[in-house]
This record gives C-alpha cells, sequence and structure tokens, in this order.
C-alpha cells in the first residue's frame, strides 16, 4: 500500500487560487488545506505563479505595535512614579 494522497487537478487550481486571491501566505493555506508547504509550493510553480506575502498592511501592524508600545510605556511610568522612596 501506498501513503502518497494524490489531489485532483481542480482541488490543486482551488489551493493556488485560495494563495492567490486571499492575501495569506502559502505556509497558512497548506496547513488549512493539510497540504506539506513543498507540494503546495509546486502546484504554484507548475503555474508559473509565485507565493506572495501576507497581504496584512505595514500600516495595521505599525498601528498594533505602536499600541502596544504606548501601554507598556505607560505601565512604565506608573510603576516609576508610585514606587517605594
Amino acid at each position: 500500500m501506498s501513503d502518497r494522497r494524490s489531489f485532483s487537478e481542480e482541488f490543486k487550481a482551488d489551493a493556488v487560487e485560495m494563495v492567490i486571491s486571499s492575501g495569506s501566505s502559502l505556509t497558512d493555506v497548506s496547513a488549512v488545506l493539510g497540504v506539506n508547504v513543498q507540494i503546495a509550493y509546486n502546484w504554484l510553480y507548475s503555474q508559473n505563479t509565485k507565493p506572495r506575502k501576507p497581504q496584512t498592511k505595514r500600516s495595521e501592524q505599525q498601528q498594533v505595535l505602536e499600541s502596544h508600545r504606548e501601554k507598556f510605556l505607560a505601565a512604565i511610568t506608573y510603576i516609576w512614579e508610585h514606587r517605594r522612596r
């Protein structure tokens, strides 16, 4: 018995389309589909398509980081101002 799984051409095409249209990383889509990332990369490569990086905008990431930074600084300031003297 072979342990290899086979995937239909339709499944492969859908997987490639999911990577292209979702903006998710190839690794994330592969994990969701339960497919080895190298197999999914081969499907992309066979269609002359390169995987994209996630579409999370840098400005959104910056806003989250800035929010965490502000909260951290506020906590440190509070601790510093209310320390025992």
